[in-house]
């Protein structure tokens, strides 16, 4: 059998794409809209390696190898626009749908189409081969690849424009991420113009190293709920304690001086439901039905910020909570010390009468 070697390497790739997608779906089982743009991914990866191994395995049977290009193509045509709604959600934290954006998958759809038909007018591939240097592309083939690498090169500015705001340097969440988005476009490129001698069969092998990359992001440094390094550092500097919820009430930040007012381990923190943290973790005297009535209101009116002052006895201080809604659905709490908001606010007063 032809290209047995590749076969293995794209059924290996095939099995870690599952695994990958297995182990995701158990880590976030509630899922935000990052992790909806990563699973589209890895479903476009899957339908792509998976045809391709078909491919090979019935390349001795009386089936036209452009029939699997053309399975392959539900993957391989979508993957650009799932790179840029990925891109998208990482640099913005939720990106909401319009209309104008149903555009970005004409070429796509049309692509797939032209794939399947390509025997009756070969509009796509003009002579069809596994190696890309033998291939004589169709006048839509040009289209298709032009669309393919602006969606992904502006997925990688994309990527490149957040990693700069994190303080000016890769963070460690951006790196992986920005790595495996490169190394796919680069090769691509190399194969297309025909710089280096390549099979049709690198390309989805590089981007499973994309996925690997991209999972090592979020399984080590949790790239699913990603935060400014530079903007960490400042509100470390702060006197007042906050934390920031997700749309599904965890903890996704805080800084420091909330650690060391509540002595909360923060490993335990991160992630952590604001029920738990406030109903059943402390005594703030806080309500399962009082937070819920706060919440619907800071969330149906994003100006408003309630505060009310609440009292620990283990802590033994008073505190001034401020809930506020943010942008994407996301709320904030901040906790003032009431005692040391007044006493500051005594001396100055006392100080300005002298």
């Amino acid at each position: 059998m032809e290209n047995i070697s590749y076969l293995i390497v794209l059924i290996l790739s095939l099995i870690v794409l599952i695994i990958m997608s297995y182990v995701l779906s158990k880590k976030s089982k509630k899922k935000g809209q990052i992790n909806q743009a990563f699973n589209i991914l890895l479903v476009c990866m899957i339908l792509w390696t998976g045809s391709l191994v078909l491919q090979i395995l019935c390349q001795n049977l009386p089936i036209s190898p452009v029939f699997f290009e053309g399975l392959a193509s539900f993957g391989a045509c979508f993957i650009p626009i799932a790179f840029l709604y990925l891109s998208a959600v990482y640099s913005n934290t939720k990106v909401q749908f319009k209309r104008i954006y149903l555009l970005l998958f004409v070429i796509p759809i049309l692509s797939t189409i032209l794939m399947f038909t390509n025997e009756s007018h070969h509009l796509f591939f003009q002579v069809y081969s596994t190696n890309m240097n033998e291939v004589v592309p169709g006048p839509y083939h040009i289209i298709n690849a032009a669309f393919s690498y602006i969606c992904m090169f502006t997925a990688l500015f994309f990527l490149l424009r957040q990693s700069i705001k994190t303080s000016g340097f890769f963070s460690k969440q951006s790196i992986p991420v920005f790595l495996g988005a490169l190394v796919p476009v680069v090769i691509n490129v190399l194969g297309t113009f025909g710089i280096i001698n390549m099979s049709v069969y690198i390309t989805p092998i590089s981007f499973t190293f994309t996925i690997l990359c991209f999972s090592l992001a979020i399984l080590k440094f949790d790239f699913l709920r990603v935060t400014p390094i530079a903007l960490q550092r400042v509100v470390d500097r702060m006197s007042d304690s906050y934390i920031v919820l997700d749309d599904n009430y965890k903890v996704i930040d805080f800084n420091k001086p909330f650690i060391e007012t509540t002595k909360v381990n923060s490993n335990i923190l991160r992630n952590m439901d604001v029920y738990t943290l406030l109903v059943k973790s402390s005594d703030l005297n806080f309500s399962q039905e009082e937070l819920d009535k706060i919440f619907q209101e800071v969330n149906t009116q994003s100006s408003k910020t309630i505060s009310l002052e609440k009292k620990s006895n283990k802590l033994s201080k008073y505190f001034n909570i401020e809930f506020s809604a943010i942008h994407s659905n996301k709320s904030v709490l901040r906790f003032f010390d009431s005692f040391q908001r007044y006493y500051s606010a005594y001396t100055r007063h006392s100080n300005n009468s002298k």
